[in-house]
């Protein structure tokens, strides 16, 4: 699938800014339309901790399944939270670029207790699809590998 445009305009759209990938840690800068400034992220464990919590920030896509943990109250968490309203545009974010590649990520759906989606990588006009996150972080890994 080589389509740019795909998933762009979607309410929950995130550019993944890669600046430097210094023993697959992946230091890079995420933005969203619901914050100016990017949030900082060390490494794969921290993109998707941080990726989930943003998706269930803004409620979407909608989880289908809650997720377990061993720390935490699972009632608050099931607490409906009032959403965010978006604060920059899709131009504010086609403008950002990472020193080592940059990637817009589209989660369609949160289902079986991961991700599903498409995955965009701006340098190379290359859309390919995901069925978990850990196939998402795969194909991360193999993009940065062919940098």
């Amino acid at each position: 699938m080589n389509n740019m445009n795909c998933g762009l305009a979607a309410p929950n759209l995130v550019c993944i800014c890669v600046d430097n990938a210094p023993d697959n840690k992946m230091e890079s800068r995420l933005y969203h339309y619901y914050a100016e400034e990017p949030e900082t992220v060390k490494d794969m464990m921290q993109l998707l901790r941080s990726l989930e919590q943003f998706y269930d920030k803004i409620d979407f896509p909608q989880a289908a399944e809650q997720l377990r943990s061993f720390v935490g109250n699972a009632k608050e968490s099931r607490k409906r939270k009032e959403v965010p309203k978006p604060v920059t545009g899709r131009e504010f974010l086609m403008q950002q670029s990472g020193t080592r590649a940059t990637f817009f990520l589209h989660v369609q759906y949160r289902q079986n207790a991961t991700w599903q989606g498409q995955i965009m990588w701006k340098e190379r006009n290359k859309t390919l699809e995901f069925r978990s996150a850990l196939e998402l972080l795969v194909l991360l890994d193999n993009a940065l590998k062919a940098e």
